[in-house]
């Protein structure tokens, strides 16, 4: 659980520079492909003791929309 937040806190921070960088039009976008269900997976767990505290559940579903 430690190591998700850390890896949370890290991406926040890369994600601040890279804003700045779109602002100072440094910026180049480089199109990369990622597991959904993945992310979706930690969210839920990085808000799961919250949740259950407050006796809700987190629920994820992933369908194919096509």
């Amino acid at each position: 659980m430690m190591m998700s937040q850390l890896n949370f806190l890290q991406s926040f921070v890369e994600d601040m520079l890279d804003l700045r960088q779109i602002r100072n039009g440094k910026f180049t976008l480089v199109p990369e492909t990622f597991d959904v269900s993945q992310i979706l997976t930690l969210v839920s767990n990085i808000f799961e003791h919250q949740a259950t505290a407050k006796r809700c559940k987190i629920i994820h579903e992933i369908t194919d929309g096509l």
